[in-house]
């Protein structure tokens, strides 16, 4: 049985390969972060082709991954994208052609829409394949 990642950080995220830097992978690995705030994924123009969420490590909370193009004030800055994963499953989405976002921030939550703030209960990995 898989165990969530445990940490005293609320989200990291690493650049997998920095030469290329094209995939990122945010960790929320605090499921829980007071107070909580969307973490900076890209501070310039990325075009957006791949996300992966594994949401495993939740049997219980649907996460929706959500993506502002400036530093939010989570459950009052409405997204610029938002995409979901089931409890206790994975989600991949593909975007053939892409699509660019500019000084990326993102946010796990376990709320759907704008005014969803809270965290989930377990950890989320997030990979972006970017450009």
């Amino acid at each position: 049985m898989a165990t969530a990642p445990t940490s005293s950080f609320n989200s990291t995220y690493v650049l997998l390969d920095p030469a290329a830097a094209n995939i990122v992978l945010f960790e929320q690995i605090d499921p829980n972060p007071d107070p909580v705030a969307a973490q900076l994924v890209s501070n310039s123009s990325q075009k957006i082709f791949a996300v992966e969420i594994d949401n495993t490590f939740n049997s219980a909370d649907i996460i929706y991954f959500k993506m502002w193009e400036a530093a939010p004030t989570v459950g009052t800055t409405a997204p610029t994208v938002i995409l979901f994963a089931n409890a206790g499953e994975k989600a991949q989405y593909t975007f053939d052609v892409g699509f660019t976002l500019s000084n990326v921030y993102a946010a796990a939550l376990s709320e759907p829409g704008t005014s969803g703030n809270k965290c989930p209960t377990g950890g989320v990995i997030v990979k972006i394949l970017m450009e």
